[in-house]
This record gives C-alpha cells, sequence and structure tokens, in this order.
C-alpha cells in the first residue's frame, strides 16, 4: 500500500472496494445457508423470507463495495474484523452495529417487497 502523507490511493481504494464487496457477497450467500441448515425443521417459512435475497444481497454488496472505496484497505480490513469478531482490541458497540446494519438493510427490503407483491397487485 502505497501513502503520501495519509493518501490512499486511488488502487488501493478499488481494491478495498472489491474485496469488501467479495466478501459481503459470500457472507450473503453463506448467511441463507447457515439460517438453512441452524433451523432445519422450519425451512419453508425461511425459504420464504429469503425471498428478497437477490435485492438485500445486491444492496449490502454494493454498500460494502462503497464503503470499502471511501475506507481503503487498512480500515476496510478493521471493519471486516469487528463485524467477524476477531479484531483486537473488541469492540462489542462497533460489531453490534454492524451487524445491525446488515439485518436492518435485510429487513427494509423484505418488508418492502412484501408490501409491492401484497398490497400492489
Amino acid at each position: 500500500m502505497e501513502r503520501n502523507n495519509g493518501h490512499i490511493s486511488l488502487s488501493d481504494r478499488l481494491f478495498a472496494a472489491c474485496i469488501a464487496a467479495l466478501a459481503t457477497a459470500i457472507m450473503a450467500v453463506l448467511a441463507p445457508v447457515a439460517i438453512l441448515i441452524f433451523f432445519r425443521g422450519h425451512w419453508v417459512a425461511i425459504l420464504d423470507s429469503f425471498s428478497t435475497f437477490y435485492i438485500w444481497g445486491t444492496s449490502v454488496t454494493v454498500v460494502a463495495g462503497i464503503v470499502g472505496f471511501i475506507l481503503g484497505n487498512d480500515r476496510t480490513a478493521t471493519l471486516f474484523g469487528h463485524l467477524w469478531g476477531t479484531e483486537q482490541p473488541r469492540r462489542n458497540d462497533l460489531t453490534l452495529s454492524l451487524w445491525a446494519v446488515l439485518i436492518g438493510i435485510a429487513l427494509v427490503s423484505y418488508w418492502l417487497f412484501h408490501l409491492y407483491h401484497v398490497h400492489g397487485q
């Protein structure tokens, strides 16, 4: 990472954006799979709740790419460390806030999707 007086280069920002979007996309795909495995008895209801995956998965991935571009490599890695609970020193308030934002995006997109399909028709 080349830095001049704290300046993050454009290539570093683009790299951070791509890595953040890729990591988030993988997490977005693995989250429904993990939930299906964990709640194996109610898979139909859970599959229905992920009917908006293409909306919230894309939204979260795009937001992660933008955040990665804005923050750069080091701060993006730190942010993912807090999201995954592996960053030292731990900041549980930041971890909970990050997860709340991700869950909030999923819930809003789920609500909007069902509002459109149930009331819009």
